[in-house]
């Protein structure tokens, strides 16, 4: 079967881009926007390959092609509102707006490698299909091949660039293998221009072998990707890769499995946890308190008018081998208890800050160089970090009653509220007048910081909690999340401690883990546990938790002093011990919605997101369709190109497509015809 010039590159051009396509696995941690994004390929494939059967001017191919990959995005991602499912409607488009909001804020949020949330799933498949389009514009449209691997590199340079632990030699290969796939199916077409080549030697009785210079064209390229792999491995600081770990190279011993890192910021790093499908074990602790609260892992002090917060820089402190001090202000009262405990890190949990329970008085166990910050009750490490750690920790844990709190009076230190006070400038109106209204008829310090912990969690609060976000059009995250009132500790956290602040109540937001479960006497903390709370500063008494997220399930620690509106006060205060969170909103983690476990969307923005399974079986049915119709197809279009060809003015190309079309003909009748 003869196979046009314009179909052979059209079918090139998308091979490249899948094969280019492949990096883009390593930043994601389940490879089912793969089916999204090839499927469109194939999509545009066709489309291509229709438009040039039909004529439709160059120029006009690219265009043809982005209106059908938009049909595409349409049935694919936003179908529940669309005319047909994939003819667009301003209420889809809309919908797809949201999505593609989602997605960018999944790229901020999330590091690699991320979950497939539908949000990054639609950004993969529309820029691998960007792609496709552009590298057949350029490749075919355009008779430049060479000039289409400066696209195809777009997509090996941006995961290269935020993989947290390369993209790996494999990929590389992949991608490799469609750029020369690209370049030899465009020399093939030029060396037809001067003729058929002729695959026998001048000897009539030697067997036919390889066109030589296609063959030596082949070597080339796959010389030329060996050395691309061999050269790295020559080059100083350029060995912790996949090929170098694959010849036993040692690399940094995270691998793929690190859960966490100083590099990543620990919302990034607690937000990639909440969303792994599959919880991993973080570490187990073994206390003599019975019912312990949060375990502390670092603080975040410093704010934006976005309501993003972050950590300041870890400096100094003491020795935390040596008797630890308590934080400046810290009364922990006639009743304060004493407890010890010992934790066993798991070695894929790496970071440079260790988990703590309450205020730390001592920490046994610890090699290497660790200090330890009272003021923010962190101990970091600028050379080691927590994988495989077995330490033991005593700590102090008193919790104040609702009476001293009530009698704390406005902070006066300086110190305290020019550091811990501060309010970002340029606050929207929205923040500051909200909490105006919740503190109006408030007098102590701890009014105003239930009058704002109510809000979040009163019965008719209307906040629910969800690993997604709802999108917003104010331009502000905080007012955002304060209007759609859904999300998860992140913004409950943060919108509380910069609500307090406006209050003038010294707070900052602690990040960390829940208690986890009681296992053989153990404590065992998994990713799914982890959390984020907020601490408010009252004079004579130090910092004092509360938790503003309405935690699904039992995981949630209730505070005597901060009991959920309606609760009544728990009854030991010291134990802390928890209580099931009363509102109905409240579910098991297990049971809530996938876009919620996984972190997909904006509630019902992805509702009519096109399955895996759905696209998978759409594939097959459209493959086996097509495998059915191309034998008619191909012969009939093969004829009417030799038909052509044959009344045109080259005698050569005339013989040849009249004797091609004479053979098709006979074969079709079912004629045999002789070698000779």
């Amino acid at each position: 079967m003869i196979v046009s010039t314009g179909t052979r590159m059209t079918m090139a051009a998308a091979a490249a881009t899948v094969l280019g396509s492949a990096p883009i696995g390593s930043t994601f941690r389940e490879q089912q926007w793969a089916v999204y994004a090839w499927f469109g390929v194939g999509v545009l494939m066709l489309v291509h390959l229709g438009a040039r059967r039909v004529r439709v001017p160059a120029t006009l191919v690219p265009v043809v092609a982005l209106v059908a990959f938009g049909l595409y995005l349409t049935f694919m991602f936003t179908p529940s509102h669309a005319f047909l499912s994939f003819v667009p409607t301003f209420d889809s488009l809309r919908e797809l707006r949201g999505a593609l909001r989602n997605g960018f804020t999944d790229v901020r949020t999330l590091s690699t490698p991320a979950p497939a949330t539908p949000g990054l799933t639609l950004l993969a498949t529309g820029g691998v299909g960007l792609v496709a389009i552009a590298v057949d514009a350029v490749a075919v449209g355009l008779r430049r091949p060479a000039a289409a691997g400066l696209v195809l590199l777009s997509m090996y340079a941006i995961p290269t660039a935020v993989a947290f632990d390369g993209v790996g030699w494999l990929p590389f290969v992949l991608a490799g293998c469609g750029y020369l796939l690209l370049l030899l199916a465009e020399g093939h077409e030029r060396m037809l221009r001067w003729g058929r080549p002729v695959p026998y030697d001048d000897l009539p009785d030697q067997e036919p072998r390889p066109w030589p210079i296609r063959t030596t064209g082949k070597r080339v390229g796959l010389a030329a990707l060996a050395v691309a792999l061999a050269v790295p491995l020559l080059i100083p600081g350029f060995n912790n890769n996949s090929l170098y770990l694959l010849f036993g190279g040692s690399g940094n011993g995270s691998g793929g499995h690190r859960l966490g890192g100083s590099s990543l910021s620990p919302f990034t790093q607690m937000r990639n946890q909440l969303l792994l499908d599959k919880p991993q074990d973080v570490m187990q602790i073994q206390t003599n308190q019975r019912r312990p609260f949060y375990i502390r892992q670092t603080v975040l002090d410093q704010v934006d008018k976005q309501g993003n917060w972050k950590r300041g820089r870890l400096t100094g402190g003491q020795s935390a081998s040596s008797p630890l001090d308590l934080p400046e202000g810290t009364f922990l009262g006639n009743d304060e208890q004493r407890f010890r405990a010992t934790f066993q890190i798991k070695s894929g949990y790496q970071d440079n800050t260790l988990p703590l329970y309450g205020l730390p008085t001592r920490i046994d166990g610890l090699p290497g160089s660790w200090n330890y910050v009272p003021d923010v009750t962190t101990a970091y490490s600028r050379a080691a970090d927590t994988g495989n750690l077995h330490y033991t920790e005593r700590f102090a844990d008193s919790r104040p009653t609702a009476a001293q709190l009530e009698a704390s009076p406005v902070v006066s230190n300086i110190q305290v509220r020019r550091t811990w006070a501060k309010v970002p400038a340029g606050l929207p109106s929205q923040v500051t007048d909200t909490v105006q209204s919740l503190i109006d008829g408030t007098s102590t310090p701890y009014d105003r910081t239930l009058a704002i912990f109510d809000y979040f969690l009163g019965p008719d609060s209307g906040f629910i909690y969800s690993l997604s976000t709802k999108p917003g059009t104010s331009g502000n995250d905080l007012v955002d999340f304060l209007t759609n009132r859904q999300g998860f500790c992140q913004q409950y956290s943060s919108a509380m401690a910069l609500m307090l602040r406006v209050a003038r109540v010294p707070a900052r937001v602690v990040v960390g883990y829940t208690p986890g479960a009681r296992r053989d006497g153990r404590w065992v903390v998994r990713t799914d546990n982890a959390h984020a709370w907020v601490e408010a500063y009252f004079a004579g008494l130090g910092w004092v938790p509360f938790d503003p997220t309405p935690l699904p399930g039992n995981s949630r620690i209730e505070q005597p002093y901060a009991p959920r509106p309606g609760d009544s006060a728990t009854p030991n205060p010291s134990a802390g011990s928890a209580t099931v969170s009363p509102g109905t909103r409240a579910t098991d983690p297990n049971k809530l919605p996938a876009a919620d476990r996984q972190g997909g969307g904006s509630g019902g923005a992805h509702a009519g997101l096109v399955t895996p399974r759905r696209a998978v079986t759409t594939l097959v049915l459209l493959i086996v369709l097509l495998l059915l119709l191309a034998p008619m197809v191909t012969r009939f279009a093969n004829r009417r190109r030799r038909l052509r060809d044959a009344a045109g003015a080259e005698p050569a190309t005339a013989a040849h497509s009249a004797w091609d079309e004479l053979l098709a003909t006979a074969e079709d009748l079912q004629l045999t015809l002789r070698a000779a």
